[in-house]
């Protein structure tokens, strides 16, 4: 018979195979075995795998297990991932020759470019290729590859570099060339001076570009724009239009340049993230304070983070008190109070008081660094969008010189000027170059995320992005999302003419010692108060009902209802107990196990600022907003009139939470689901976008969600959907503005109307106004606005009410919450 299952990558090659490439050839060497029906990746975080089915009449698990083991350790051996950083690419269409040129070589099982950050990543057999193959054919296709990508760090410094480029020194050769020519025709010297200077900036500017040209058609076996400008260059040389022929290659190179530069200073607004955290930490050895790399500090270490001075990596703090400026990570733009175990974020500013911490993570792991690697995996992630764009273009540059072909052909065989129609055909050479329609999307989605990345919003990626900006409908989580996840004192509601002021001393003296977050609330709100109550004697936790203790030999009881099986349950304890129920808290009874004195209430409390930041959600343009609970159908419904959904679900597990965003997708509704990652993992899945809170701290959440809430501040949703709108409605912009433009020219090309000089100005131009429009999205929505408020308790204190007790908690009905 025909078995499902799961096969796991032995150890240690999961660590190396967890790569969806190299799954999918195991899985079809897999489905090549005998026996074997089905085989599928199955790209689990950390545990990569293969799910298959099989015949157990033919084979056995075992042999499939065994085989497995061989296949991963040849696969290991033989093939090699690597990520190079390469200079020169001033383009996406560069970007694209440079993917496909290597793609083509012996060897290589994947070649991925990332021209928003400037990468390469490649995967290839060792055994039929290797680096120095790669690099030979980076460096014939005119870019090559660099030991480091760290960036400038001023603007002078990144103009420098953009100098340096050959290319660009090529192009401004050829405008200076193409100058004197001008000159010469205005001072009246011979049309051979002119002429001559003319001819030289064409060769200048243009064999480079013919060179860059040939190597992409023979690497990648496709023309590209490069191509299309010689072309269109030679045919204005061939005609007399020395003038021309300049001013096209000039204009060309200097667009290409200044595109270089526009999507530089886009890089740069992001690999700043890497000058955060220091190279350097001062650690304590003993009596000693040393000063090590911070790839050489250990978990456990302690480091001495002085007053002005960037915490080095991710830790708790030891000993001392200050504030920290997080705003590099969470987009807190308030400085943070820390103290005794605070957490501590590298990359972070300390402000007013020196501080000694504790090293929890290595520097590989800490949160700029999770963060620098979020931020390159999305950009190299592509737009749905960008993907169609990317495929139109590989067909429109053949396309587009077929048909210049044709019209420096056709017409003059049918009787009409060869001269007149091979102009027209150089300039429909021209103005098709894709350079625009190219960039359209890829500048404006790297934009996008960067602006995000800085503002504490990680965002995986251009279809992310791009589907925050669909949203119409919002599910929430509770606990640790709408609320702060830690229960506080609600209620003090005196029985028997006690005032406020005895009870809340009775229940403190209760709970003094009490590690659970009832009597911690309890504690709390009493200190608040400028209670200080000391505790009874004789303390005896009472499994699952509540705590007693002793006072001047009278025993007193809090707890549930049934410890006071003999006391008179009146009417107004009854009354006092569901008003604390219908606000959506849970009662504690107070008293001797003879008589109740009173009845409090703790609950888990909404954020600060919570339902500013729906109202925000609604103005962004969201419909709906509900919240998913797993807490009593009371204390959902309750919370939910406090924060102003327009829905509330209680008593659901993960998978009630699953079907709810279903039946709200089946509506037809796009929907956002906001949870802490964990608990919440099937519906943030579910959902058409997944957004984990509190990130700073949490592994699972940054890997289950699309979008990332680093500072765990609910006013950034509402900006990041405003965002994703605004790079959709720029994006779309940009690729209608290319298009027009270019069907217009081309019917004024064809028409004989449009010449070399306007062709040339308004591709150039097009292309400049297209970077630019994306890169207005380097800016958030509403900067240096909102953030900061409503925060909420850090997400490592969320779930304490879930911890077992003597007392019941709000939560206690459920595990999904």
């Amino acid at each position: 018979m025909t078995i499902d299952s799961r096969v796991a990558i032995p150890q240690p090659y999961a660590l190396t195979l967890d790569c969806l490439n190299c799954l999918s050839t195991l899985a079809e060497a897999l489905r090549q075995r005998p026996g074997v029906s089905a085989a599928e990746p199955d790209a689990v975080v950390g545990a990569p795998g293969l799910r298959y089915q099989y015949d157990d009449r033919v084979v056995s698990p075992q042999e499939i297990d065994a085989w497995l083991t061989i296949a991963a350790r040849d696969l290991d051996a033989r093939t090699v991932h690597q990520v190079l950083a390469v200079e020169g690419m001033d383009c996406a269409d560069c970007a694209m020759n440079l993917e496909r040129g290597i793609a083509r070589l012996d060897g290589v099982a994947h070649a991925d470019v990332n021209f928003a950050s400037a990468r390469l990543a490649v995967e290839f057999d060792r055994t039929r290729t290797n680096d120095d193959v790669i690099a030979s054919r980076v460096r014939e296709l005119g870019y090559s590859l660099t030991t480091t990508d760290a960036p400038p760090v001023t603007e002078r410094m990144a103009i420098g570099a953009l100098l340096q480029r050959r290319s660009n020194q090529y192009a401004l050769g050829s405008g200076l060339l193409t100058l004197v020519g001008l000159l010469a025709w205005a001072f009246g010297l011979p049309e051979a001076v002119r002429s001559g200077a003319w001819i030289a900036a064409t060769a200048v500017g243009g064999i480079p570009l013919a060179v860059q040209g040939v190597r992409s058609v023979r690497a990648t076996r496709s023309p590209d724009i490069n191509l299309l400008m010689a072309l269109a260059a030679i045919g204005a040389l061939a005609i007399g239009d020395y003038l021309e022929a300049a001013t096209v290659v000039f204009l060309f190179s200097l667009g290409e340049a200044l595109e270089g530069y526009a999507m530089d200073r886009v890089r740069r607004s992001v690999r700043a993230l890497l000058q955060l955290a220091p190279p350097t930490a001062l650690v304590q050895r003993g009596l000693r304070e040393v000063e090590l790399p911070v790839s050489e500090i250990a978990v456990g270490d302690q480091v001495i983070v002085r007053s002005g001075g960037r915490v080095p990596l991710d830790g708790s703090v030891l000993r001392g008190s200050s504030h920290v400026d997080q705003s590099s990570i969470t987009g807190e733009s308030v400085p943070v109070a820390v103290g005794s175990d605070s957490p501590l974020f590298a990359g972070t500013l300390n402000g007013s008081g020196p501080l000694v911490m504790r090293v929890t993570r290595l520097a590989a792991d800490s949160s700029v660094a999770r963060v620098i690697r979020m931020v390159e995996h999305a950009q190299a992630q592509r737009a749905p969008v960008q993907r169609v764009v990317d495929r139109f273009a590989r067909i429109y540059t053949p396309a587009v010189i077929a048909l210049a072909l044709a019209v420096a052909v056709v017409p003059p065989l049918a009787g009409g000027d060869w001269l007149e129609w091979l102009e027209r055909a150089l300039v429909l050479l021209v103005i098709s170059c894709p350079c625009a329609l190219v960039l359209s999307t890829p500048i404006s989605i790297v934009s996008s995320l960067s602006a995000a990345a800085r503002n504490g919003v990680l965002v995986k990626g251009g279809a992310a992005i791009e589907q925050a900006g669909r949203i119409d409908t919002v599910a929430f989580d509770k606990t640790g999302t709408l609320t702060t996840g830690v229960l506080a004192l609600t209620h003090t509601l005196p029985l028997d003419g006690r005032s406020e002021a005895d009870v809340l001393n009775l229940a403190a003296a209760l709970e003094a010692h009490s590690e659970h977050p009832i009597g911690r609330a309890v504690v709390r709100h009493a200190q608040t108060l400028g209670i200080h109550a000391a505790a009874f004697d004789d303390e005896q936790a009472i499994h699952g009902q509540g705590i007693a203790a002793t006072n001047a030999g009278q025993r007193y009881v809090a707890g549930t209802e049934q410890l006071f099986a003999t006391a008179a349950i009146t009417p107004a304890v009854l009354a006092a107990r569901e008003r604390v129920l219908s606000d959506g808290g849970t009662p504690i009874f107070i008293g001797t196990p003879d008589a109740v004195h009173a009845v409090i209430g703790v609950a888990d409390t909404p954020r600060a600022g919570v339902r500013q930041a729906l109202d925000a959600l609604r103005a962004a343009g969201v419909r709906r907003i509900v919240m998913l609970s797993g807490d009593r159908p009371e204390v959902a419904q309750a919370i939910g009139r406090l924060v102003g959904v327009d829905a509330a679900h209680g008593a659901l597990l993960p998978a009630d939470k699953q079907a709810a965003i279903a039946a709200l997708r089946v509506e037809g509704r796009t929907v956002a689901m906001v949870g802490d990652g964990v608990n919440d993992a099937p519906s943030l899945a579910s959902a058409d976008l997944g957004v984990a809170m509190g990130v700073a701290g949490s592994d699972a959440a940054v890997e289950t969600a699309d979008v990332a809430l680093m500072g765990d501040d609910l006013h950034a949703l509402a900006g990041t959907v405003t965002h994703g709108r605004r790079t959709r409605r720029i994006v779309a912009a940009n690729i209608a503005f290319s298009v027009a433009t270019k069907l217009v020219f081309l019917a004024l090309a064809v028409a004989g109307i449009a010449t070399l000089w306007t062709a040339i100005l308004a591709d150039v131009g097009v292309s400049l106004l297209v970077c630019l429009n994306g890169m207005r999205l380097l800016r958030w929505p509403g900067a240096g606005q909102g953030r900061g408020q409503g925060r909420g308790q850090s997400h490592d204190t969320q779930h304490e009410h879930e911890h077992a007790h003597a007392l019941p908690s709000a939560g206690a009905a459920s595990a999904g919450d």
